[in-house]
């Protein structure tokens, strides 16, 4: 889709997205502090491995930034799902 206003020309690309699909051992989690899951890819991610990462990360308790932990990849066909801590 191409937008355009005020003289500038936008182009928006949107796709369906499943974390199924991706071929890969592990996955890189981008959340908050607290591991809340409160949005994007974080809340994505937690939907679709199941309550057994929800466990897992609330053992973790809270992380420094820029810190990150590591998990099992769950319901998700992933081997690990690696939790970077990112403002």
């Amino acid at each position: 889709m191409k937008i355009k206003t005020d003289g500038i020309s936008v182009e928006i690309t949107t796709w369906d997205f499943k974390l199924n699909h991706l071929d890969t051992e592990a996955i890189v989690n981008p959340t908050d502090r607290k591991f809340s899951a409160s949005g994007g890819l974080d809340k994505m991610i937690h939907k679709e491995a199941g309550w057994q990462l929800r466990l897992a990360c609330m053992k973790f308790g809270k992380m420094d930034d820029g810190s990150v932990r590591i998990t099992d990849g769950y319901q998700l066909p992933f081997k690990k799902i690696v939790h970077a801590a990112v403002r």
